[in-house]
């Protein structure tokens, strides 16, 4: 069974993807479909692999890539953030559908013990560069204002009854922090 066959008969799985997108001219691959932005996605990956990068240049390659694979020109399902982690320098880079000015944070900076209060922060703010400084002390209050506004922005989360939102709102008090042994 071809590698096309396998994924249109519902195996869909990472190695029947990344086979097909071995057989499939990129130039052809410029539909909105998922395989053909997974086929981008495979094809500017190994070119990163090639080009010297600053760490900027690097960020930007990669929102890049993530711009061209990005769910466009569908009802109700565009792709609504999109995030580039830099691992070797503990950052995080994120833009939002909402908010496309690029944010970076800082996660060296926070402390994880057990004692210290949860972080939140808006993603959708319409700052950019780092925004380590600006998390907030988590409330409920907070985190249920955050979820109204929003699942009231965005379409498909409209519904969600006012009881959902409560128990959502309230979910990360529902976490047991415990120190690594």
């Amino acid at each position: 069974m071809s590698a096309k066959a396998k994924f249109y008969s519902g195996e869909i799985t990472y190695d029947a993807s990344l086979t097909l997108a071995k057989q499939t001219d990129v130039a052809k691959a410029t539909s909105n479909e998922s395989l053909d932005r997974f086929v981008r996605a495979v094809k500017q990956t190994k070119d990163f692999d090639k080009k010297p990068l600053s760490d900027q240049q690097a960020v930007m390659y990669a929102f890049a890539v993530l711009s061209d694979v990005a769910q466009k020109n569908r009802t109700d399902t565009f792709t609504q953030w999109s995030i580039v982690y830099d691992q070797k320098r503990g950052r995080i880079y994120f833009r939002t559908l909402q908010s496309q000015q690029v944010k970076s944070v800082d996660a060296k900076t926070f402390d994880y013990g057990c004692g210290t209060p949860l972080k939140m922060f808006d993603m959708n703010v319409k700052d950019s560069g780092d925004v380590t400084a600006k998390f907030t002390d988590y409330t409920r209050k907070a985190n249920r204002d955050l979820i109204e506004r929003s699942f009231n922005g965005t379409s498909f989360l409209k519904d969600v009854t006012a009881m959902e939102r409560f128990f959502m709102a309230s979910y990360p008090e529902s976490f047991k922090c415990s120190a690594v042994q």
